[in-house]
């Protein structure tokens, strides 16, 4: 069955490919292990980023922000619209989800979609430091991956 960004060809020609295999990379990607401050997950800020990398995705950028509301900081990647595709937003690893990209149809014109207002981009509220950590962590995923 195909889906309606899908039917209507609002995504990437091969789009679906790249989704089948990063879900196929974060069920084979080891965990990350207790690190100094405790942490022993991977974290969407730093899958984002080993994404785009990964993957080359040129034409989206690392979004940080909220999901839903201030407070429960999340990182995404965003393809502008332009006059081939409406704005997209993939979300590696969607907030309590499963191990399972969620790829967005996020229009801000015409036929506004409801995913805009869960989506908040903030990315002047997060401090370098978090930002520079989450680039090391987005390194040593691939290190990871690579590994296997």
């Amino acid at each position: 069955m195909q889906t309606a960004i899908e039917f209507y060809r609002a995504i990437p020609e091969g789009m679906p490919r790249i989704l089948d295999a990063i879900q196929a990379w974060l069920r084979d990607l080891p965990d990350r292990g207790i690190d100094a401050d405790g942490e022993g997950l991977w974290h969407c800020h730093a899958l984002t980023r080993a994404t785009k990398l990964k993957w080359q995705l040129k034409r989206w950028r690392v979004t940080d922000g909220f999901f839903c509301r201030v407070g429960t900081n999340h990182s995404w990647l965003v393809r502008d619209a332009d006059r081939e595709f409406p704005r997209l937003i993939l979300d590696v690893y969607p907030v309590r989800g499963f191990r399972m990209p969620l790829l967005i149809e996020a229009n801000e014109w015409g036929s506004p979609s409801p995913w805009n207002e869960m989506y908040i981009e903030m990315p002047g509220f997060f401090a370098n430091h978090h930002r520079q950590q989450w680039e090391r962590d987005a390194n040593l995923i691939l290190a990871a991956s690579h590994s296997r």
